[in-house]
């Protein structure tokens, strides 16, 4: 693995240029974009208003942790606030979380 392609990497040099965080976000939006319509659906629920959202307030976020800029996805069982949350099931269909769990909010 070349050293360009590690995430401590990513993350020491985002800290200090966040440019890179907003190049990587925008290549990974293309292609989950692009997945998503030619089939692939490896993503139920994507948000991009919510993710650019977040992208804001990470711009000036003052402490800056061991993942900084690195984006994740989470399951849907798995609460996070303001995004709706089916656990898989058709039942929870609509059910939107009034908070993060704690493992988002960490």
């Amino acid at each position: 693995m070349a050293h360009e392609e590690t995430i401590r990497y990513f993350v020491e040099n985002a800290k200090k240029d966040f440019s890179l965080v907003e190049k990587n976000l925008e290549s990974i939006i293309a292609e989950i974009k692009e997945n998503t319509a030619t089939g692939l659906n490896h993503i139920e629920l994507f948000n991009e208003d919510f993710v650019k959202k977040q992208l804001e307030e990470l711009k000036i976020k003052k402490t800056k942790g061991k993942l900084f800029g690195v984006p994740i996805t989470v399951k849907d069982t798995v609460c996070v606030k303001d995004l709706e949350s089916k656990s898989g099931t058709k039942i929870l269909t609509g059910y939107t979380p009034l908070f993060d769990a704690t493992v988002i909010a960490k």
